[in-house]
This record gives C-alpha cells, structure tokens and sequence, in this order.
C-alpha cells in the first residue's frame, strides 16, 4: 500500500477501534499486533510521539495514540467527507474499517462491517459509497447496524491489498 493512503486506512481503523475520546487524542485500542504496528509505523513516519498503555476488560487490549490536534481533525474531516474520497482512498479507508469492525467468513461467504447503535446514519452512508464502487451492499439492523456485502467475493478481490489484519487477509485470500 502507498504511503499516501495510510491517513485513509489509520481513519477507517480509527473509526472502528476508536481509543480515547479526548480531544486532541488519535487513539486506537485493539489486540491485533499488526494493526496495533500499522498505527504506530503511521505515528513515527509522521513524527508523532506514540504511547501505549494494556487496557484490562473482558481481555487486555492495547492502547495506541498521540496527542495531536492537528492529525485528529484531519482523520474526523476525511471520515465526513469521505464520500468525495477517490477509489483509492475509499479502499483504503475500508481497509481500516474492515480491519477494526468488519468480519470475513469464506465458508458462509460473508463480509460485514458493524456499527454501534449511533452510527446508523454512517452505515447507510458507507452503504452508498459501496454502491458508487459497483458494489452490491445493504444495510441490516440487527441487534446493531450492519453493512452486509452482498457480493463479498468480487469485493475481496478490490480490497485485498487494503486489509492487514492477518487473520482477515487469509479469510479474503480463500474467496478471491
């Protein structure tokens, strides 16, 4: 992936995994080592000053962020306005998502992406991008919202590059 895209996919994950909600604070809480390392390469290349805590709940996550207003309202700018976002942008940004909300099943051939109850409005907007890319997708409310891909197996085949979390990338792998 280019370095250029990384502020979309660090957007899609942060959207997802999204750590503190301090202002001024880009945090990132998740247990996957790879995306955990996908922020902080993201963190250094910009020359941010990166911090990690383990947080304790139902299991020990880890705690990525930095302190920067500046990259927060950039992140929180590109997630409003991401449907003027180019293809490649999108991808990216989905990349993120996926990676932090989205599950893969190649045997049920299934991909989704969940949303907390609040962010139904997201959803159908993520819904409508997908739409713009040729991509079959609708919007379910089960317990909470939920972006179904209809055709997951042609959108594996346009997100592959996009998705680093190594369980999900062999997941996608399997369907394309």
């Amino acid at each position: 992936m280019k370095k250029s895209l990384d502020i979309f996919y660090i957007a899609g994950l942060w959207k997802a995994d999204r750590g503190s909600t301090a202002k001024g604070v880009v945090a990132v809480r998740n247990k996957t080592k790879e995306l955990i390392d996908a922020f902080r390469n993201f963190a250094i290349r910009n020359k941010l000053n990166v911090k990690i805590r383990k947080v304790k709940g139902y299991s020990e996550t880890t705690d990525i962020y930095v302190c920067n207003s500046k990259l927060r309202r950039k992140i929180e700018k590109i997630i409003k306005q991401r449907k003027k976002l180019k293809k490649q942008e999108l991808l990216s940004y989905f990349g993120g998502l996926i990676d932090g909300d989205g599950t893969i099943d190649c045997k049920k051939s299934t991909m989704r992406i969940y949303y907390s109850h609040k962010e139904l409005d997201d959803a159908k907007v993520d819904r409508d991008i997908m739409l713009n890319l040729s991509q079959d997708a609708v919007v379910k409310e089960y317990n909470i919202p939920t972006l179904c891909i209809r055709n997951p197996r042609k959108f594996a085949k346009i997100i592959f590059p996009f998705v680093r979390a190594p369980h999900k990338k062999s997941e996608l792998l399997k369907m394309v």
